[in-house]
């Protein structure tokens, strides 16, 4: 997600096909053209993956046309995409994430149905796993096919940390004593940019999950409890800005892009940066046998020891208005094609498709070590921003970002809680 907003129109039929007036079917030659909306962050190996299915498709499909509208930013592309769907007018093929942000959608009959379209494609019934599209099923049907596995953990620079005498914290006094060191370096010690503010509410919820045990957070994402203003959030507030006390972020990361975080950790201007399995492959090609990773570490007094964040994430998904719904099925049955699965997954993300063969030769150790945390934690922690749906989440985001920012903790729960009690009412 970065603040350009790149849109971009890939029309790699011959030339010929263009020719004519319209038809039914597009034009006279038959031709139809699909629109696929996507967030893909641009000059990564997912927007590589994506356009690249777009020019493939191309080349055994004169007949479609795929029409490619990007947008970075996931606010932006959250916002564009709901505010589409609500007056329905949604692109034929599109990107959502899962569960609360995606089952809006749902709900207002936006989405196509995929299990007939599932159960009449033999690449789809062998590679969709059912199991790991539960954040996209609803009353049993599925309505989007995730493509990845997400998690969430802490990064870090093990050249910067061999040149510090560092080793990764397993107790929250070690994380205190590293953020120490490399201040003492001249090295920022987390590359936070929390202009969109969704990255500074990961080590809430790590922490949180830390201090209070790994069940705490179902009352109010699983129940709607209006609990955000009591003692555990507070608890966990509080050391988060503690890490703000201890100048653990650059200067200004509430005014500083996405993008801007990502650069900063890859170039060796900081030691650690906590984010998601969505950056790991563009660090694994910027950093090499410098990238590592740990997970948060056990907090004082806490309940629980270990555990990742982990989401269904890109989820794929067809428009019920669309007039070209066979076509579209088509497209979406080409990305999970062995080979189109097999390139995501030898570039170092976690694929959510099932019985696809890849040489796991080509994985970087960081990106086989986070897959065998993921599938072996006790405690999976489900990422309960995107859990918490569009409005409520986006809320939470916005007081993790105003608490960082120095707001009053308590009074800043206390204003989520009472928009969470009017959306829940």
């Amino acid at each position: 997600m970065k603040r350009m907003i790149a849109t971009i129109l890939v029309l790699l039929l011959a030339p010929a096909l263009f020719a004519g007036g319209d038809s039914e079917a597009g034009n006279s030659d038959g031709v139809v053209t699909i629109d696929y909306w996507d967030n893909a962050e641009v000059d990564t190996l997912m927007y590589d993956w994506v356009t690249t299915n777009i020019a493939l498709f191309a080349e055994v499909n004169p007949q479609i046309n795929i029409e490619y509208t990007n947008t970075p930013n996931g606010d932006q592309y959250l916002n564009k995409l709901s505010t589409e769907m609500a007056a329905n007018n949604a692109p034929d093929f599109f990107m959502s994430w899962t569960a609360g942000r995606f089952e809006p959608f749902v709900n207002a009959g936006r989405v196509h149905p995929l299990n007939d379209i599932i159960a009449a494609s033999e690449v789809l019934t062998d590679n969709v796993n059912p199991g790991n599209a539960s954040g996209a099923t609803f009353d049993g049907i599925i309505y989007g096919i995730p493509i990845e596995l997400a998690g969430e953990g802490i990064f870090y620079n093990k050249a910067i940390f061999a040149e510090n005498g560092l080793t990764p914290p397993e107790t929250w006094d070690d994380l205190v004593n590293i953020i120490n060191v490399l201040n003492d370096a001249g090295v920022t010690p987390f590359s936070l940019a929390n202009k969109d503010p969704w990255p500074g509410t990961i080590p809430f919820m790590a922490i949180f999950d830390r201090v209070n045990g790994p069940d705490a957070y179902r009352p109010a994402v699983f129940e709607q409890q209006t609990v955000f203003n009591t003692e555990p959030y507070v608890r966990a507030a509080e050391y988060l800005y503690e890490l703000v006390e201890l100048n653990a972020f650059p200067q200004n990361f509430n005014s500083l892009e996405y993008g801007e975080g990502t650069a900063m950790f890859s170039a060796g201007l900081a030691g650690m940066r906590f984010n998601g399995t969505w950056e790991m492959p563009g660090l694994i090609e910027q950093m090499g046998d410098d990238l590592g990773l740990f997970e948060w570490p056990s907090m004082p007094e806490g309940a629980s020891d270990t555990g990742w964040p982990i989401l269904q994430n890109r989820a794929y998904a067809i428009s019920s208005a669309s007039d070209y719904i066979d076509e579209t099925a088509q497209f979406l049955e080409f990305i999970i094609t062995d080979e189109r699965q097999a390139e995501l997954a030898e570039s170092g993300f976690m694929i959510a498709t099932r019985n696809v063969p890849f040489d796991e030769s080509k994985l970087h150790p960081v990106a086989a070590q986070f897959a065998t945390e993921m599938a072996n934690t006790p405690n999976p922690i489900l990422i309960w921003d995107v859990l918490l749906g569009q409005n409520i989440g986006k809320e939470l985001n916005l007081a993790t970002q105003a608490i960082l920012g120095g707001a009053d903790i308590q009074s800043t729960l206390d204003s989520l809680n009472r928009i969470a009690e009017v959306e829940w009412d």
